[in-house]
């Protein structure tokens, strides 16, 4: 999917190759594109088209999909943008610190109760991660 050309409401426009769709229609569960027969034949993506064309009862070439599929290609182009990029960075930089915790001082199953415990427990393993890492500085 993310190599066809989309509309605002997720229907084909343009194929790799830049055929255009004789059709597109869209339904609740299922969204299509038929594609002319007569280009099948000169196109250049022949070999790797993904249309599915049922040669043998002389049907058009279409796509088919749904609009989940549409919504995770819309997904995956917002995460290529720059401005998901500076959002992530912040996320991926704590995410290290996180797993830290969690495997290397243990801190994935603590077998405490009560609040006060639980945050006196994570405050000094904290403190151990830091000073891990401090030493590695000298």
């Amino acid at each position: 999917m993310e190599q066809f050309q989309l509309d605002e409401k997720g229907l084909i426009v343009k194929c790799p190759a830049g055929q255009v769709p004789i059709s597109a229609t869209s339904g609740k569960a299922k969204m299509q594109a038929v594609f002319s027969a007569d280009t099948r034949g000169v196109c250049l993506h022949q070999k790797s088209c993904p249309t599915a064309a049922p040669i043998k009862r002389g049907e058009s070439p279409r796509v088919q999909y749904t609009p989940d599929r549409v919504e995770k290609c819309r997904q995956r182009e917002y995460e290529k943008s720059e401005a998901f990029k500076q959002i992530y960075r912040w996320r991926a930089g704590i995410e290290a610190t996180i797993s830290r915790l969690k495997h290397q001082m243990d801190l994935s199953e603590l077998r405490l109760r009560g609040m006060k415990s639980v945050r006196h427990t994570v405050w000094m393993r904290c403190l151990g991660l830091n000073i891990l890492r401090a030493t590695t500085y000298l």
